[in-house]
């Protein structure tokens, strides 16, 4: 980060108190990412979806701690073969490469490491082609199974997938739901206040950092007994 953003930052922090930078300063002194992003009532028969596996950190640390098995899709060919060697032998960490959306197809996607986005290339310098498939398809094509923890960060793809999730009703087979919403997509605060409204019919929030990560979980279900 420049001298420049980080005067810039600060001046909105401090002056202006924009209020995703605020949000970002709670999250660090909350170490959410060392504690809400991993606190689940999750065991070894639980399942994780992983939307934007990047190089693997989120699905390594939540198997490590409980031992779930984690569906974790990464488009960007270089960061898949990343983490298909990451979890090479380890049957429960299953990598496609591919991310999921509302509808199946072939996108060109900015190149930016973890910032890497469909919604923001058109703009963008370097772009490669991925491919995407559609969330509902897919989660019924491997049998319709109960989700414990749905993690999505992919760059303003959260847009897309989970309104479709919404309008099918899959929504009701997910427990957890943990979401990076993004800011640079074109009215994001008003699609951002629709999915939340959406949400509100089938699940609660747990806590929120808005714009930085959010936490949702299903109404009327203490805890997932595992068999």
């Amino acid at each position: 980060m420049s001298l420049i953003t980080k005067v810039g930052n600060a001046f909105r922090y401090l002056v202006l108190r924009d209020p995703r930078l605020v949000a970002v300063k709670r999250w660090f002194d909350d170490r959410g990412d060392a504690t809400l992003r991993l606190d689940y009532p999750l065991d070894r028969n639980s399942v994780v979806f992983d939307l934007g596996g990047y190089h693997g950190d989120f699905a390594a640390a939540i198997h490590a701690r409980y031992g779930c098995t984690v569906h974790l899709f990464e488009p960007v060919p270089s960061f898949f073969r990343m983490c298909t060697k990451r979890f090479e032998g380890n049957p429960k960490i299953k990598c496609y490469p591919f991310g999921l959306s509302d509808k199946a197809g072939m996108f060109l996607m900015s190149q930016a490491a973890d910032g890497s986005s469909i919604s923001a290339a058109d703009n963008a310098v370097q772009k490669i082609p991925v491919e995407v498939r559609a969330c509902d398809e897919f989660i019924l094509s491997i049998g319709k199974p109960f989700i414990d923890l749905l993690k999505i960060n992919i760059e303003g793809g959260e847009y897309e997938v989970l309104p479709r999730l919404l309008e099918t009703g899959l929504v009701h087979n997910i427990d957890h739901i943990q979401i990076q919403f993004h800011d640079f997509i074109g009215n994001a605060p008003k699609k951002r206040s629709d999915i939340r409204e959406g949400l509100t019919a089938t699940h609660a929030e747990t806590w929120c950092y808005e714009f930085v990560w959010e936490g949702w979980r299903l109404k009327g279900r203490e805890h997932r007994s595992h068999a």
